[in-house]
C-alpha cells in the first residue's frame, strides 16, 4: 500500500493547506506530498507536519494533525541509539552534544558564508540547499 499519490508533475500544495499551517515568521516550506488519502505531509524548517486532507474547492484551511519538531527525538529513536551506539547516558548525551555543536557551527559557517577549502566538494553535489530547489 502506498502513502504517497503519484504524479508526473510535482502537485503544488493547495492555497488552504498553506494557510492552515500558519508558519511563524523565519519558518521556511523546504518540501511537500500529498498523501493517498488527500491529506498532505509538508517538511518546513523546524518541523514535519501531517495536514488533514481539504475537501471542496471553497474548503478552509487544512487542519494540521500532527506536528513533529526536528529536535524532538522518540523513544524508538533513543532506543535505536542505545542498541548501537551505547546504553550509557553520558555517552548519549556526548552524541547529542556533538550532534547540537555540529548544527551550530555548521550555520555559522554558513552564515558568514566561509568557503570550502581548496579540493573540497560541496555538498549536496548540486550546491543547492532544499529551500533554493523549491
Amino acid at each position: 500500500m502506498s502513502w504517497f499519490r503519484r504524479s508526473a508533475q510535482p502537485l503544488p500544495l493547495p492555497a488552504q493547506v498553506r494557510a492552515g499551517l500558519s508558519l511563524p515568521r523565519g519558518e521556511r516550506l523546504l518540501a511537500h506530498a500529498m498523501l493517498a488519502n488527500g491529506g498532505w505531509v509538508v517538511a518546513t524548517s523546524a518541523a514535519l507536519v501531517v495536514v488533514d486532507p481539504v475537501t471542496g474547492p471553497q474548503a478552509g484551511p487544512g487542519t494540521p494533525r500532527a506536528r513533529h519538531l526536528w529536535h524532538e527525538v522518540s523513544e524508538a529513536t533513543w532506543q535505536a541509539c542505545r542498541d548501537h551506539v551505547s546504553d550509557d547516558p553520558k555517552v548519549l548525551l556526548e552524541l547529542v552534544a556533538a550532534i547540537g555543536t555540529w548544527r551550530m557551527v555548521s550555520g555559522v559557517l554558513r552564515t558568514v558564508k566561509v568557503p570550502l577549502e581548496v579540493g573540497v566538494t560541496s555538498w549536496p553535489p548540486d550546491g543547492r540547499s532544499p529551500e533554493k530547489r523549491l
